[in-house]
């Protein structure tokens, strides 16, 4: 990508002990700070250990950057042991999202991913963590305290133009694809109906998938997220309601299956689907979408644009399209999320090929950590796959070693990514002919990385 980087290198630190009612060791594993053109991106790994957090408690990690006068507050981390999460208040879990739960029985591993304006302090700042912990009434049994650490920036030297690799994400597994699992409900019904259209294959799916997590040591559920929807018909507070019973309905399925702690679902509702109408009617074709769509953009009252398309579901012309279209918002969306632990059994379930990439991207393209799961470990397990290879010879071309980049992309196959990435070997190899035709194939294929190469090519051929 030619893109003008700063980067800031922070050192790896370690906070050994919080005070002596924090037994286990909290870890701050910091890849770098990078300057992204008007964007600064904090991305490091925060290590809980066992103890650190008793089940009744929480701990709030608070990251500021400052120096001097300038500040600019981070977002928070809140740690909080099991029971402490049943005593929240209604408020709080519904924004558990800001909340991690942890098992005091093992380590816990959290990505922390910040983007921030870039503003020109910044270049030479501090990290300050405060850091407190709350008991089982609420009260701090801990005192605030910081610690402060320099980050320094490099200074910025002039280089040559860097033409950008491809990567290519692979597809989830099978098993994932059905996530989320959608149930369909019939106009104002609030039970889940397994003859109705084709939920009972979503249910049987559904409850498959939970089935095997429960039976599978090496992996641990973590959460089922519920959310109900109704279409734009009808009245907004029996809608209402009637969102909310629908995404209810699931959970009480599930919980008549299954031996499951009420605190790991999620449960959410949206009333009258107009986003959901908005996707539907933008993305496929629809009689009189335009005329939809323009309703939708011009009535900003909902009780006012729920009106006026309920009188033209009334009328003929409108009716099949309107028909056609509510009927796929009346449903309820359900995720599960969940974590391999490999540890808990002898015998380890070797993560998917999507699973490994997508834990590559918990750390910065280039750093070691991605070098390493994509240029070498992915590969290694999936040695006949095309977008392994292809991937692990983006990393190659990265890191300058053209041999071993070459040999990748022999099973790469024909992608945009892959002919990008042969641009790119020709560009280095200096056969510049062969690179732009590489670059232009590509480009005609949508590859925005060629396209953009192409671009640096062109100027560099002016020059």
């Amino acid at each position: 990508m030619h893109i003008i980087k700063r980067l800031v290198v922070l050192h790896l630190f370690i906070l050994t002990s919080l005070a002596i009612y924090c037994q286990g060791i909290v870890e701050l594993e910091v890849g770098d700070i990078e300057r992204e053109n008007d964007s600064l991106v904090i991305n490091y790994l925060v290590k809980i250990g066992k103890g650190a957090v008793e089940t009744s408690q929480k701990l709030e990690i608070k990251p500021i950057l400052q120096a001097g006068d300038s500040v600019f507050i981070l977002p928070k981390i809140n740690i909080i042991g099991k029971n402490k999460k049943k005593v929240f208040s209604r408020f709080e879990k519904a924004n558990m999202k800001n909340y991690v739960p942890i098992d005091i029985k093992r380590d816990t591993l959290i990505n922390y991913l910040v983007k921030m304006p870039y503003q020109a302090w910044m270049d030479s700042t501090s990290l300050v963590l405060l850091q407190g912990i709350e008991g089982y009434r609420g009260k701090k049994i801990l005192t605030i305290y910081k610690q402060k650490y320099s980050v320094a920036t490099a200074k910025q030297e002039n280089c040559e133009v860097i033409y950008i690799p491809s990567f290519i994400s692979p597809d989830k597994p099978e098993e994932q694809k059905d996530g989320p699992y959608l149930l369909r409900f019939k106009q104002g019904n609030v039970t889940i109906l397994s003859e109705y259209e084709n939920n009972l294959q979503k249910l049987n799916s559904l409850e498959e998938k939970v089935r095997m997590i429960q039976e599978n040591p090496s992996i641990e559920l973590q959460a089922i997220h519920i959310i109900g929807y109704t279409s734009p018909d009808g009245n907004f507070y029996n809608n209402a309601r009637i969102a909310r019973q629908r995404a209810e309905a699931l959970k009480d399925h599930l919980t008549s299956l299954f031996n499951l702690d009420a605190d790991i679902f999620s449960i959410s509702s949206v009333t009258q689907d107009w986003d959901g109408l908005v996707r539907i009617l933008k993305k496929e074709e629809v009689p009189h979408k335009g005329k939809l769509l323009e309703l939708i953009r011009t009535i900003e009252i909902e009780q006012d644009r729920n009106r006026k398309l309920l009188e033209l579901s009334r009328n003929k012309m409108y009716h099949k399209s309107l028909s056609d279209v509510f009927f796929s918002l009346r449903r309820v969306e359900c995720r599960i999320e969940y974590t391999l632990n490999s540890s808990q059994t002898d015998t380890p379930t070797i993560p998917s090929h999507w699973e490994l990439y997508h834990m590559a991207h918990n750390y910065k393209i280039g750093s070691q950590q991605f070098n390493l799961l994509v240029g070498e470990v992915i590969p290694d397990y999936f040695s006949e796959d095309s977008i392994a290879n292809n991937n692990a010879a983006a990393v190659m071309i990265s890191r300058s070693k053209v041999d071993e980049a070459k040999i990748f992309l022999e099973k790469a196959g024909n992608t945009s990514a892959a002919l990008n990435n042969r641009g790119i070997i020709s560009m280095l190899e200096g056969d510049i002919d062969q690179a732009e035709a590489y670059f232009t194939k590509a480009s005609h294929l949508g590859n925005k990385d060629a396209i953009e190469n192409l671009k640096q090519l062109l100027i560099k051929l002016k020059e």
